[in-house]
């Protein structure tokens, strides 16, 4: 792989091949990731094409994400379901009986 096609950061093209497992094709567009960072205890809901965009610019960067993917869901909703389950047993794990919003930073500063 050139430099230059790292460049052009045609980031999906890169990752659409595994070493060992062949190729798959999926609409990453469509598909949603639920994220867990431990540094600010926030979760955070994005697509799966934004995910793999974020994380490989932080690879091309060398430099560490906060972020770290729990669950990819087929759609929004799925996604929402599970990061309401997910913050229920972050509260229930800290002892926390109500907890308002808390304003989590995005990797992408």
């Amino acid at each position: 792989m050139s430099a230059r096609y790292l460049q052009n950061n045609d980031i999906a093209s890169c990752l659409t091949c595994l070493p060992a497992g062949g190729c798959f094709q999926v609409e990453a567009d469509q598909w949603h990731v639920v994220e867990w960072s431990p540094d600010q205890k926030c979760f955070h809901i994005q697509t799966l094409s934004e995910a793999l965009k974020v994380n490989m610019r932080a690879f091309m960067e060398n430099r560490a994400t906060s972020y770290h993917p729990l669950g990819v869901f087929a759609s929004q909703r799925e996604a929402s379901k599970a990061f309401a389950f997910l913050q229920r047993i972050r509260d229930l794990r800290e002892g926390v009986e109500h907890i308002e919003e808390l304003e989590c930073e995005d990797d992408e500063s």
